[in-house]
Formats: C-alpha cells, sequence, structure tokens
C-alpha cells in the first residue's frame, strides 16, 4: 500500500512539473511575441523603437529577458521623449506577471524636447526600477534607486550622488483639481546645483527629499511651458505630505501646498519645523541674500519660537509661503524669490 502511494505521489508530482513546463513555456512565448507586437505597434503610431532582445531565459522561477542598444522616442503634441541605454536586464516572476523588475548596470539617458526651448536631459548611472501595471495593462507605480544622476535644465546641470524615485499614477486622467494626476515620493542624496546657482551656500545640499500628489489634469498643449500654464489656470495644486532639506546650518522639514501665478511663478503656504533658523538667517544677511532689517526682525522672531525638542536641539516651528515674488516667514517678508524660468 505505501509503495502504491509513493506511485501516485510521483506521478502527481511529475505531472504537476510537465503541467508547470507547459505553462512556463507557453507564457514565455506569449511575452516574447508581445515584445515584438508592441514595437510594431509604437511604430505604427509614428514612434521610433529600436532595441535587440535576448530569447526569455529564467526557468522555472523568472521569465528574463536582456535590451541591448535600446533606443526609445516617443513623438507627442507637446515634443518628444526618448530613453537610451546600451544594456537593461528585465525580469517576472510567474506568480505575478504584472511586476516588472528592471536592472541597468550601465548608465541611461532620457531626454525631453517641447520645440519650445532646448532639449531637457537626464542621465542615470547604474541602478534598479520596479515596475507595477494596473489590472488593464496601465502603468500604476514605478521605484527607481539609482547610484548617480545629472539634469540638464535651463539654468544648466544638476547632480546627485543617489535618486530614489517611486511615482504612482491613477487609471484615469484627473477630472479636477480634487484628484491625483500622480504620486511621487522623491529622495535625493549630495544634490549640487549648476555653476553659480546656491541654495544657502554653494555647497552640496546634503540631503532633501519630497512625498506627495500633483493635483489635477494636464490640459493638451504643443510645449511643457503651455502644459503647466494650463495645469496651473485649471487649479492644479501640488501638495506635499511631507519635505526635508538639510544644509549647513539648515535642516527643516514640514509640509504644505505649492501653485503657480498667472507668470508661472511659485505660490504656496507651507508649515516648517526647523534646525538652525537663526544661524540660517544669520549667513544669509551675510551674503547679501535678505536685508538687515529683515534679517533683524526674522532672527528675533525664530529665537523667540525656538523650543527643545526630545534630542535638546533648538527647532523653530513657523509658517513659511511663497507669495508676491517674496519669501515669507510668518509675517516677515524675509527675501525675493528667484523668478523660475521655464
Amino acid at each position: 500500500m505505501k509503495h502504491y502511494l509513493l506511485v501516485l505521489w510521483i506521478a502527481a508530482a511529475l505531472i504537476g512539473c510537465a503541467g508547470y513546463g507547459y505553462y512556463w513555456h507557453y507564457v514565455a512565448g506569449r511575452l516574447q511575441t508581445g515584445i515584438e507586437d508592441w514595437a510594431v505597434q509604437q511604430r505604427a503610431l509614428g514612434h521610433e523603437i529600436a532595441f535587440e532582445t535576448d530569447p526569455i531565459s529564467g526557468f522555472p522561477f523568472a521569465f528574463r529577458t536582456q535590451f541591448r542598444a535600446v533606443a526609445l522616442t516617443w513623438h507627442l503634441p507637446s515634443g518628444a521623449v526618448s530613453i537610451a541605454g546600451d544594456r537593461l536586464t528585465a525580469e517576472l516572476r510567474p506568480w505575478n506577471l504584472q511586476a516588472i523588475h528592471v536592472i541597468s548596470a550601465q548608465p541611461l539617458t532620457a531626454s525631453l524636447a517641447d520645440g519650445a526651448s532646448a532639449p531637457q536631459q537626464a542621465r542615470l548611472r547604474d541602478g534598479v526600477a520596479d515596475i507595477a501595471l494596473h489590472g488593464g495593462g496601465q502603468l500604476k507605480t514605478i521605484a527607481l534607486t539609482a547610484s548617480g544622476a545629472e539634469i540638464d535644465g535651463p539654468q544648466g546641470t544638476y547632480a546627485a550622488d543617489k535618486v530614489e524615485l517611486a511615482v504612482e499614477l491613477p487609471t484615469d486622467m484627473p477630472a479636477d483639481y480634487h484628484q491625483p494626476l500622480l504620486g511621487f515620493d522623491v529622495n535625493l542624496a549630495a544634490l549640487r546645483l549648476p555653476p553659480g546657482q546656491r541654495a544657502l551656500t554653494a555647497e552640496a545640499i546634503e540631503t532633501t527629499a519630497a512625498a506627495g500628489s500633483i493635483m489635477g489634469p494636464v490640459p493638451p498643449a504643443t510645449s511643457l511651458r503651455d502644459a503647466i500654464a494650463g495645469w496651473a489656470g485649471a487649479g492644479g495644486v501640488l501638495e506635499l505630505k511631507s519635505f526635508t532639506f538639510a544644509q549647513a546650518p539648515l535642516r527643516v522639514a514640514g509640509e504644505g501646498t505649492l501653485t503657480l501665478d498667472e507668470a508661472l511663478q511659485p505660490l504656496g503656504a507651507l508649515a516648517i519645523r526647523a534646525q538652525g533658523l537663526p544661524d540660517t538667517i544669520a549667513l544669509l544677511e551675510r551674503d547679501g541674500v535678505i536685508d538687515a532689517q529683515a534679517a533683524k526682525t526674522g532672527g528675533i522672531m525664530a529665537k523667540g519660537l525656538a523650543k527643545p525638542d526630545a534630542e535638546g536641539h533648538e527647532v523653530v516651528s513657523v509658517s513659511l509661503s511663497l507669495q508676491q515674488g517674496y519669501l515669507w516667514l510668518g509675517p516677515v517678508k524675509l527675501a525675493p524669490l528667484p523668478a523660475v524660468a521655464w
């Protein structure tokens, strides 16, 4: 009887293995065909899609392929978005085909051109990305970690030694500013601004991070600036659930909301908790960023509001606002805001 049960168990295991093997090879074939069909569809829509790919491997616990000589360009009404890289490895698990793990051991370049300004380019060093899809196949989330990045903007090149970025997308475009366009969580280490620019000083920003949501729809537009203007004009708001900033002598954390005025300049109301605020005000006065009267009033207020936290650090809890082209510390007009060029 025992031998009979053992034979049955072995037979069932062999049938199960054969069935799983058939399932794996069937799905691998469908995935390979799906990659090729996607490229054909994208080219038919007028986009430029070029890459080489290996046959899918990874049996039995993964579906894995490598993409080489990747050069993708999507032509959109407001311009073009491009991605280029030498080698990317993509992997799915058989039990979850809506989660994709991507590894890039070499730099990856992304660029945006809207026809109204110089192309903007981002270069990521080696990193990993986890991509999740909605049930209908639309993009749901992207979580990216890279060992460093550089971004070329209108004012010059921004660089960071580490980038952590997570983006969450709803299934549908929001109908109004009460609904999210996307959620985000970004963390940058050792952020360096372009030459000639500074935050508190010209040194690298130790850490800067923000998490929140961009609320409201983006109407069709022929340039990035027009898209931003349309979003702001329809009541679009940036909700900051949390943000942090650290550059000696200041460490600050807070939350609040930001938007843009008719000239596409920032408006905002923030609540902050800051260490080193009196020293920061003195530093900015010394460097001529704020005038003596504003520094005196702001310094007195900061010292008066300072209270020790659980670790004994003097922390100032105060409102910070951006309006009328100035940075306001509570009721004090502290400093002019630099104009944002879009």
